[in-house]
């Protein structure tokens, strides 16, 4: 089931990453959002970063709280008591990898789109 939990993780911190660029973006009127300076683009990293670790770290606790109970190879037939001494490390750990994955995913991101010339990442690199 690693790569299920794997999955999960990532696209609770891409789902954050998508709340906070949709929360930070500048409407153009016709629906379409953009960015729109290398100021917003340090808001939009960091709203990025702190939403990718709320959602990864709070659905993965909520997925580890039932699913951690079962037996192999869905969880670890862990009891209540250790289900939940666990749940804080579990949660520290998937707020860590956000933390340093999310700014640096972005920073590549960015990078890439100024190389291959993408209109809606255009700005980005600027």
């Amino acid at each position: 089931m690693g790569p299920f939990y794997n999955l999960a993780a990532t696209l609770s911190m891409l789902l954050g990453i998508y709340v906070a660029n949709r929360l930070t973006s500048v409407s153009l009127g016709d629906g379409n959002a953009v960015y729109a300076s290398v100021k917003y683009t340090a808001k939009t990293t960091a709203a990025a970063t702190a939403l990718g670790i709320v959602f990864r770290a709070g659905i993965m606790t909520i997925i580890n709280y039932v699913a951690l109970r079962f037996p192999p190879p869905v969880g670890y037939y862990l009891s209540e008591p250790a289900v939940v001494a666990y749940l804080p490390l579990i949660g520290l750990f998937n707020a860590t990898l956000a933390l340093y994955t999310v700014p640096l995913g972005l920073f590549l991101a960015r990078i890439v789109a100024a190389r291959v010339k993408l209109q809606n990442f255009a700005s980005l690199s600027a």
